[in-house]
């Protein structure tokens, strides 16, 4: 009989064969090296959602801040509204155009903000009968301008114009008007008070986060009134807001969108809007995608250089 198989040198053999000890810290190895590769599988995966979370929250909390903010700039702006209205009282035009009294009241009104540029007072043709600017007024017609014919409708309270080229300055401005009425509540001309643009880009760029982000002041009909960072003129006047969504769908009081694509630039974003309280306008805050990829890449490129030094050492 024949036992060579089952002697204990041929099981050393075999023994020695299979189990070596290289083999075996092979093995260790490699198990610990496809352990370690799928743990920075998990580990970039929950740094992606850590970094995205994190971006949202970023465009979230400053549209919440920069509602705040545009809201109490309007705001001021429509009490400044009311004031000359009633200054205004039940005077004739003539009587308003000729008032230095109503003229220099204004004037400290508009001295007060520095974002407020001028304020006037136009009739029920849409011609101005006085301004901060200058006694007499210039001659100025509105008649064709949003913001005076929107105030021609009963109770539609404060109105943002989108950017409009001035006609009296060489500028761009923003105008908040509201609606003058006789005593039997029948339209008598408008109230304009014109804010200047260049006060929302200098507070904007002094906004510091994580992401290059940009920010945009739009109405509910997604005309865009200010774009950050700025854009050249024409475009600037003319930009509506996400050209490749339904503009009738409602917006609620704040959301996230988080594949927009702006007009301006056709770039990806995530972004973020809110309502002004009281105003038929939003602030949305947009953090480009890519942008957001980067920082997670840089992340993980770190946590991967550390790992590969670890395993390189084991």
């Amino acid at each position: 009989m024949v036992t060579i198989g089952n002697s204990p040198m041929a099981v050393r053999s075999v023994r020695s064969g299979l189990w070596s000890p290289r083999r075996a810290i092979a093995a260790i190895g490699g198990g610990l090296i496809v352990i370690a590769l799928s743990l920075f599988a998990l580990l970039s995966y929950g740094r992606w959602d850590a970094t995205h979370d994190e971006a949202e929250q970023i465009a979230s909390n400053l549209a919440d801040l920069l509602a705040e903010h545009a809201g109490r700039v309007f705001d001021a702006s429509n009490l400044i509204a009311d004031q000359a209205i009633t200054l205004a009282g039940k005077r004739s035009w003539d009587d308003v155009a000729a008032s230095r009294e109503l003229f220099d009241h204004l004037r400290r009104l508009t001295a007060v903000s520095s974002y407020i540029s001028a304020v006037w007072l136009v009739d029920e043709q849409g011609r101005a009968r006085l301004g901060t600017r200058d006694l007499p007024v210039a001659d100025v017609s509105v008649a064709d301008r949003e913001h005076f014919r929107a105030q021609q409708q009963a109770d539609v309270g404060p109105f943002v114009s989108h950017l409009l080229r001035s006609r009296v300055v060489d500028e761009t401005n923003i105008v908040l008007s509201r609606r003058i009425e006789d005593e039997h509540h029948r339209f008598r001309g408008a109230a304009l008070v014109v804010i200047d643009p260049i006060y929302f880009h200098s507070f904007y760029s002094s906004i510091k986060v994580a992401y290059p982000i940009s920010i945009d002041l739009f109405r509910e009909d997604r005309a865009v009134v200010i774009h950050y960072p700025g854009l050249p003129e024409a475009e600037a006047l003319a930009l509506r807001k996400w050209p490749d969504r339904d503009p009738g769908a409602a917006l609620g009081e704040s959301g996230t969108i988080y594949r927009a694509r702006s007009a301006a630039d056709d770039v990806e974003r995530l972004e973020s809007y809110q309502r002004i309280k009281g105003f038929p306008l939003y602030v949305g805050v947009a953090v480009p995608r890519a942008a957001i990829f980067e920082r997670w890449l840089s992340g993980t490129f770190q946590q991967g250089l550390l790992g590969c030094l670890a395993l390189a050492v084991l």
